[in-house]
């Protein structure tokens, strides 16, 4: 069972609070931020339980945009989840004025691969053979333009279609995964020697007190 340590942070300027989500059967994680006065995280989630299950159906189901072949059947199945989650908030909830939008990430691990889709927040970084590298990371247009009052990144709902970063990587050794939802990512986060939540709060912490954050990190 995939077991995520977290922890967030309120800081002085508002950030809506990151939701994590483990499912047992198949295994993956959702983290989802909702902006707006309407809260669609059940139905988003739905979406994700629904294709994920497919899985025992058919290796080789059409998802409603496509397969792509040089991804992992999860990654395709969390893209789909992420089109069709992004559909529904455009084309109904969004329908005559914005009530809402949701960062997401969702990440399965299974068979020694792991298999991600991203929109916005958190960035995920990946800790393998004493290296750091990021996997997904996006950062909000209020770091540059509205200093301390944050922003969606990216959004599931805002347009017809989104900007997703998809990806699969085979990591046949131990590794750390380490999910953050936050403005920016400060560069001495790349420097630690473990993704412990202790260390990360204090790093975070100390690059600027007004930031609001979310963290969670699991062992692969």
């Amino acid at each position: 069972m995939i077991e995520v340590q977290e922890r967030s942070y309120v800081g002085k300027a508002f950030r809506p609070q990151s939701q994590l989500l483990v499912r047992e059967n198949p295994e993956f994680v959702v983290v989802m931020t909702s902006w707006g006065e309407s809260d669609e995280s059940d139905r988003i989630l739905q979406y994700f339980d629904d294709q994920m299950k497919l899985e025992d159906v058919a290796e080789d189901l059409t998802t409603p945009m496509g397969r792509v072949d040089s991804l992992s059947h999860e990654a395709n199945q969390l893209r789909s989840a992420a089109f069709l989650a992004n559909d529904y908030l455009f084309r109904d909830v969004n329908r005559s004025e914005y009530l809402s939008c949701v960062e997401i990430l969702a990440l399965s691990w299974k068979d020694k691969v792991l298999s991600w889709v991203q929109v916005g927040s958190p960035s995920l970084l990946l800790r393998a053979q004493g290296q750091i590298q990021p996997l997904a990371y996006q950062i909000s247009p209020s770091w540059i333009a509205l200093g301390n009052s944050p922003l969606p990144a990216q959004a599931l709902g805002l347009a017809r279609t989104c900007n997703m970063s998809c990806g699969s990587l085979h990591i046949p050794g131990a590794a750390e995964l380490l999910m953050v939802s936050r403005s920016f990512l400060p560069s001495n986060l790349f420097q630690v020697s473990n993704f412990d939540l202790p260390s990360v709060t204090e790093i975070l912490v100390r690059d600027s007190e007004q930031e609001a954050f979310w963290a969670g990190s699991l062992r692969l």
